[in-house]
This record gives C-alpha cells, structure tokens and sequence, in this order.
C-alpha cells in the first residue's frame, strides 16, 4: 500500500493541484504522535508491522512534580540536545542507519499485532485463495495457534478464529463446509501454505528488529567453510611453488 512506498523510499506518483503528476522518491521519515495506535488497518502483514517502531511513553509526572518552565530551560540547552542528536545520528550512520531497537518497543510492537487480530495476521502470512482447495478446519486453526505461538502471541479460541476467517475473506470465494469426504468441517477455496511471507521462524528478524536472523548465521558460516576448503587447494600450490 501507499504506507509501505512512503516508508520504504519506493517511487510514488502525485500531483500539485490543477498540474501534471509526477513521480519522486520520498526521503522523509514519518514520526506520528497519538493516544492509542489504530487497530482498524487494512494491512495487517509482516511487512506492514516490519516498517513501525513503538515508542511507548506511559509514565504520568505527578502534578506536583511538573515544570511550567520546562520549555524555556530545553530552549536554553538547545546547542547542548543538538551536539547530543548529531552524536546519535553519527552512531546510526555507523550501524547502516539500523535503528537499536529496545525490549520495550519489541513488547509493543507485538501487543499492537495481537490487537491487530492475529488469525488476519496468519491469513495473510499463510493463506491464499485456492478454488477447489479444501482444509480441515481444525487443522487449519492447529497452524495459526503454532503460528501464534512461535510469535509470541496470544491465540484466540477456535470459535473467533473462524469467525475472523470467515469476515476475512467474506467476499472471496470462501466458505464453510459440513459435508465433505469424512463429514468433517472444513474450509473450501482456502489454501495453507507452511513457508508464508516469512521462512525464518525468527519473530524479531521477520520484523527487521534484527541485522541477521539465527539461520541466515548459519548459512553464512557454511558459505565461510565451504569458501576456506576451496582455497586450501591453492595455497598448498602456492607454497609447493614457493
């Protein structure tokens, strides 16, 4: 969606009033200040909660702690928080412009998936449209609760899973069934897809909240053995030359 092209950088298209579009490459970053986060998103991918970082703040100062002239002393500090924030930046720069994410913010970050509605989460990760596709209801709400737990998430009953599944695809070709093969309940024209949008199973990589996750080491490591052994040949050469 739109959201996802701004965050990224991808290339938009827009328009001044009364003139020709255009197309650029935003560089902004969007900050947003609000009470409570939205939970009626349209999105609700991997990759939209990969592009938001949380930052809670919940402590209340008590009101006879509070300084009406807070203001005019930050103001007074401003060279002092801008020598303070260039010294940040330096540090991002240094670290590929990856934000260190805190415990906190990872805490948040899943609470607002689970508000979300996470059975739309596995969904999207897990599930496509598929005629003629057929899955036990059972089994298919077996997956979305090891899904659920893999990602740190509370699992709904089976009833409001299918519930949501149901409203999810209330206007795909979708439906319940109470009548196929062994008289099982199922779901017609859905279809599970075990790899989903994320093969990691690694929770904080598939939401960029990690530089690598514990599989990609993994390979890299193999990558670095296998890379030694085909150079061992040739510095046995090298050396019998010498």
């Amino acid at each position: 969606g739109l959201f996802k092209q701004l965050v990224s950088g991808d290339r938009i298209s827009a328009a001044r009033k009364f003139k020709s579009s255009f197309e650029f490459y935003p560089k902004a970053k969007f900050l947003f200040a609000c009470n409570e986060m939205a939970v009626s998103v349209s999105d609700k991918s991997l990759g939209f909660f990969r592009r938001i970082i949380i930052l809670p703040f919940d402590h209340t100062v008590p009101e006879d702690k509070r300084d009406p002239f807070l203001l005019y002393k930050l103001r007074c500090e401003a060279d002092g928080i801008l020598t303070f924030a260039l010294s940040k930046l330096q540090e991002l720069a240094a670290n590929d412009y990856k934000f260190r994410i805190p415990e906190r913010s990872k805490q948040a970050l899943r609470k607002y998936m689970q508000s979300c509605n996470s059975a739309y989460l596995f969904c999207n990760e897990h599930c496509r449209i598929a005629p003629g596709a057929e899955i036990s209801r059972l089994d298919l709400y077996n997956h979305y609760k090891k899904f659920a737990e893999q990602y740190s998430l509370k699992p709904m009953s089976q009833e409001r899973f299918n519930a949501s599944v149901e409203r999810l695809y209330g206007q795909e070709e979708v439906f319940r069934s109470r009548t196929s093969g062994k008289r099982r309940k199922s779901w017609i024209g859905l279809e599970y897809d075990p790899k989903g949008g994320c093969e990691s199973g690694d929770f904080d990589y598939a939401l960029g909240l990690t530089e690598t996750p514990l599989l990609a080491d993994a390979l890299e490591a193999s990558q670095r053995e296998e890379e030694q052994m085909r150079q061992a040949p040739q510095q046995v050469d090298d050396l019998l030359d010498f």
